[in-house]
């Protein structure tokens, strides 16, 4: 019964828990405000729901935006978004590939980006 647990700053949102599976795919968007392409970090921790003990945590990954930006935050912000694959580490000492989109949006009011994680 996986589930991902997205941190980006002090924010942390959950995706559904899908039942009875070793390949999850989640289809959800998580929207985001960042302030810091330089310092902001995706942190997802992915957890294996229990109904009768507490959650186990089954696996992280850590996304850093100035790693995935191109030189030009301006081209990157009108081109489409391309799937990014992480590597996920478990527990157990191996580990998995996940694929998520990022989609950033330009927000002039607040002057700070929204990020959508699509995994």
């Amino acid at each position: 019964n996986p589930y991902c647990e997205i941190t980006v700053g002090s924010l942390t949102l959950k995706t559904p828990f899908m039942k009875r599976t070793n390949n999850p795919k989640w289809n959800t968007s998580i929207q985001f405000s960042l302030y810091d392409f330089a310092k902001d970090i995706i942190h997802i921790n992915i957890f294996d729901n229990e109904f009768f003990s507490p959650n186990e945590n089954i696996g992280y990954t850590s996304i850093y935006l100035i790693d995935i930006l191109p030189c030009s935050l301006d081209i990157f912000l009108t081109q489409p978004s391309q799937p990014l694959t992480q590597t996920i580490y478990l527990n157990n000492g191996a580990s998995a590939i996940m694929k998520c989109t990022i989609q950033f949006l330009l927000q002039y009011k607040q002057k700070s980006s929204v990020s959508f994680l699509h995994c």
